[in-house]
């Protein structure tokens, strides 16, 4: 994710804060050695609170994809709950049903390791919107 892009949290707590850190200018999917390249930036945020929005983990989202996060401690939780959020994600934004949606995310959506050196490893899906056009009402 960078310029331009969005990324959806949950709010878990009433009177939640935002913390960033820790700006990565290059990091492989993985991170397998808690090596990357370190660098300071300073960004700029924009927060706003989507209230009609019910999130379980993070959702990000680019001009061309949306992607499904999912984050445990165990990689095969963490992988289920990446491909619950592609399930709500395809159903809620172009109505696929969820059988309709794991076949296509069998044959077509990859799903990738985002980090395993923390003590929560993280999988993501990228989702591209182009492969759900014709699903969009006119």
């Amino acid at each position: 994710m960078g310029e331009g892009s969005s990324l959806y949290l949950p709010v878990q707590v009433p009177g939640a804060l935002f913390y960033a850190g820790d700006p990565h200018c290059a990091q492989g999917n993985g991170e397998v050695a808690l090596t990357a390249i370190e660098c300071s930036l300073l960004p700029t945020f924009e927060l706003v609170v989507h209230k009609d929005m019910e999130l379980t983990t993070p959702m990000g989202e680019i001009d061309d994809a949306w992607i499904a996060v999912g984050l445990n401690q165990d990689l095969d939780e963490a992988m289920k709950s990446s491909v619950r959020e592609y399930l709500r994600i395809t159903n809620e934004k172009y109505g696929l049903t969820k059988p309709d949606a794991l076949l296509y995310a069998s044959a077509a959506i990859d799903f990738e390791v985002s980090q395993v050196v923390d003590i929560v490893k993280g999988i993501h899906a990228i989702i591209p919107k182009d492969a759900f056009k014709a699903l969009l009402p006119d």
